[in-house]
């Protein structure tokens, strides 16, 4: 078995495991030779990167809550728009630093691994040891679809996971159930069929499984939705 890197590769991911190292790095700053300034730094770090990304997290669903408003109140036939959403209200923020993050956290890491008091339990501990894995079985591959309505149309994303593409259905809530849409060999796919009348909003559904050498492989995905206006 093989290990994964330790940093994982999303932010979410990045934000959990630098909040998590720098809780316990103070516990650790004698035993691998620390300053008191370098762990200042790091738990700076990873409060600004926290910060700004749940400053960001909180405008995207602001931004998506209000082009929902936008668009019923465009097209909507709905009798009330009710109250206009709130925007967020973000604390104080934190004390600004330097670009660089990641690079930082990875070379106090590499410093902390090389270090002869360093063991896997202690990594584990701080959660700089990769989780072990094992080869993937193709046959329980199940895609993870997106989707998001822009201008163009209707934007599923997928991950193509060493896949030759995805088989996709699509139920656009008019009595047919789910059908097949198309076969798409690079992600993103983007459904351009002609929306609802003007005014009228329709739930659109998708799913879809992975094609290996021109056969289904693997699982069908979860049905994911999307409210499609006209």
């Amino acid at each position: 078995m093989s290990r994964s890197y330790w940093l994982p590769p999303d932010d979410n991911g990045k934000d959990h495991t630098f909040t998590h190292l720098t809780g316990k790095l103070g516990g650790y700053k004698v035993l691998f030779g620390l300053s008191d300034d370098d762990v200042a730094s790091a738990v700076a770090d990873a409060t600004f990167f926290h910060y700004t990304l749940s400053a960001q997290q909180a405008f995207t669903l602001y931004a998506q809550m209000l082009t929902g408003y936008k668009n019923f109140a465009r097209n909507g036939n709905i009798a009330s728009l009710g109250a206009f959403p709130t925007p967020p209200v973000l604390g104080p923020a934190p004390a600004m630093v330097a670009p660089g993050i990641v690079k930082r956290f990875t070379d106090l890491v590499a410093h902390i691994k090389t270090h002869k008091h360093y063991t896997e339990t202690i990594g584990k501990d701080l959660l700089i040891e990769g989780s072990e894995s094992q080869a993937a079985d193709p046959a329980t591959f199940k895609p993870v679809l997106a989707v998001k309505q822009t201008g163009q149309g209707v934007v599923i994303g997928w991950p193509k996971q060493g896949m030759d593409g995805l088989e996709m259905q699509v139920d656009r809530s008019d009595g047919k159930g789910l059908g097949f849409l198309a076969q798409d060999s690079n992600p993103d796919y983007t459904d351009t069929a002609p929306l609802p009348p003007p005014g009228q909003t329709a739930l659109w559904k998708y799913r879809g499984i992975y094609i290996q050498n021109g056969e289904r492989v693997g699982l069908w995905s979860d049905i994911v939705s999307i409210p499609v206006t006209g």
